[in-house]
C-alpha cells in the first residue's frame, strides 16, 4: 500500500532501521500501512510516485502535475513588509496601491475609502502614536484611564463631603450592637456621573516637496502629533481650554483651594501638603509652572538678625536643584500659569482622576485630494475622551480641615 508519512517514522528493513522524514511517500505491506494510518502517522495515497524504503530519497527537480489536491497543504500567511510612516505618506501622495499595508478595520460607513478622499492609516502607526504620546505626557499617564466601547462612560461617583463616625464614603457606619437589638442601617452616597466622549482632532498639511525626503518627513509628522497630543490632553485635564474634558482639575468642586501669595511661602506649601487626603500623600505629586519652580528655588524664611536669608530649598549655588518637595516629586507643567494666578501650583493624586477614552478605536486619516491644487497632503488624527475627578467635592475631616485628592494654590 502506498502511504504518505505525516511525521518522522522509523522503518525496519531486512538489514537495518531507517528514519524517514515527514511527507515521504513509501510503499509498505498493507498490515503495516493500516497500523500507521490508524495511529494517524500516515495517509493512504494513490497518484504519486513511490519512494522505496530501501532506496535513498532523491530530490525531485521537475515534475509535471495535471491535477493536484491541495486540501491538505499547509496555508502560508503572507504579510506585507512593515514600512516606515514616511513611506506611507509618500505612497498616499503618489496615489500608489495601498493594498500592501495592514489597515485598521473600519467601523463606519465609507470609513477609509478613497471615495471620501481619505485613507485609514496602517494600524501599527496609529497605536504607536497613541502609546508614545501617553508616555510623553506629564499628567495623562498618571490618570485612571478607562477604555470605553460605547459613546460614553457612566459610573457612580462618590458623593462624600465629610468624614466622621457616622459618615465614611458618604454614609458607611460602624457601631456597637447589643444582644437582641436591631441593626442600624447605613449606605454609601453616590452621584450618577455620565461622561460622553468628546472628539479631539488634530490636522496638518504636508507639501509634496517635503514628502520627497520621506523618512525625515515621516518622523517629523509622527513627532509633531505625539507631542501635540500629549500636550493638549494634559492641557484639557488641567484647564479644559477646548471643553473636551467636562471637569478639569483647576477650579473643580473637588479641588481644595489653598490661599497663596506670589510666590507661595513655606507655610503655604505646607498647607497644600496637609490639604491632601492623608492616605494619598504617599502617591500625590507636585505639579507647577516653570515660573513657580523658579520662585521655589529661592524659597527662604524671613531675613535673620544677621541680615542673611535662611534659604530652604537651594542653600548653595553650586548645588543641583532638587525636584522633590516634602519628599514628593515635582513635575514642571508648561500648561500651568505663572505664580499669582490660580493653579500655578498643584499637589495632586491623579490616580483618582477618571479618564474615559476610546482607546481601542483611535483614528487617523490621510487624504491626497483635499488640497490637491496646492500639492499638499492632509493628515488628520482623531481621539475621543473625557475626564472628571473620582469624587464630586472636597471632604471635611472631624478636625474641620478640608482635604481632597487635588489641591491648588489660589491667589490671595
Amino acid at each position: 500500500m502506498k502511504i504518505k508519512l505525516l511525521e518522522k517514522t522509523i522503518i525496519q528493513t531486512a538489514n537495518e532501521e531507517k528514519e524517514l522524514a515527514k511527507d515521504i511517500v513509501i510503499e509498505v505491506e498493507d498490515a503495516f500501512a493500516k497500523e500507521l494510518i490508524e495511529d494517524k502517522k500516515a495517509v493512504q495515497i494513490h497518484d504519486v510516485s513511490i519512494v522505496e524504503p530501501e532506496s535513498e530519497v532523491k530530490e525531485v527537480k521537475e515534475q509535471k502535475i495535471e491535477k493536484k489536491d491541495i486540501s491538505d497543504s499547509p496555508i502560508i500567511e503572507v504579510k506585507a513588509e512593515k514600512k516606515h510612516f514616511g513611506q506611507f505618506l509618500l505612497d498616499v501622495k503618489n496615489g500608489k496601491d495601498l493594498s500592501g499595508y495592514e489597515f485598521k478595520a473600519s467601523l463606519g460607513q465609507n470609513e477609509g475609502t478613497d471615495a471620501d478622499g481619505g485613507y485609514t492609516t496602517q494600524s501599527d502607526f496609529v497605536f504607536d502614536i497613541v502609546s508614545a504620546a501617553r508616555e510623553k505626557s506629564v499628567i495623562w499617564k498618571k490618570c485612571n484611564e478607562v477604555t470605553c466601547n460605547g459613546s460614553g462612560y457612566h459610573w457612580p461617583q462618590l458623593n462624600e463631603t465629610a468624614r466622621s463616625n457616622t459618615s465614611v464614603y458618604g454614609g458607611a457606619r460602624f457601631y456597637k450592637t447589643s444582644e437582641g437589638n436591631d441593626y442600624t442601617a447605613s449606605k454609601l452616597a453616590f452621584t450618577e456621573k455620565d461622561l460622553s466622549l468628546n472628539k479631539m482632532t488634530g490636522l496638518a498639511y504636508v507639501t509634496e516637496e517635503m514628502l520627497e525626503d520621506s523618512p525625515v518627513m515621516g518622523n517629523f509628522v509622527r513627532k509633531a502629533f505625539i507631542d501635540g497630543m500629549a500636550w493638549n490632553i494634559d492641557e484639557e485635564i488641567l484647564n479644559g481650554t477646548l471643553s473636551i474634558v467636562d471637569n478639569p482639575v483647576i477650579g473643580d468642586a473637588a479641588t481644595v483651594d489653598v490661599t497663596s501669595g506670589d510666590p507661595p511661602t513655606f507655610a503655604q506649601y505646607s498647607a497644600m501638603y496637609t490639604a491632601m487626603i492623608p492616605q494619598s500623600r504617599g502617591r500625590a505629586e507636585w505639579f507647577m509652572s516653570n515660573d513657580a519652580y523658579t520662585q521655589l528655588l529661592s524659597l527662604a524664611t524671613a531675613i535673620t538678625t544677621s541680615g542673611a536669608a535662611n534659604h530652604l530649598y537651594v542653600k548653595m549655588a553650586s548645588e543641583v536643584p532638587s525636584k522633590v518637595l516634602f519628599g514628593r516629586p515635582i513635575n514642571i507643567c508648561e500648561q500651568l500659569p505663572a505664580t499669582g494666578v490660580d493653579g500655578a501650583v498643584l499637589f495632586a493624586d491623579f490616580s483618582q482622576y477618571v479618564l474615559p477614552v476610546k482607546y481601542l478605536n483611535p483614528k487617523e486619516r490621510i487624504s491626497n485630494q483635499i488640497e490637491f491644487l496646492s500639492d499638499q497632503i492632509a493628515y488628520k488624527y482623531t481621539y475621543r475622551l473625557n475626564g472628571a475627578p473620582g469624587i464630586s467635592s472636597t471632604i471635611t475631616l472631624p478636625d474641620s480641615t478640608i482635604v481632597s485628592y487635588f489641591v491648588q494654590a489660589e491667589t490671595a
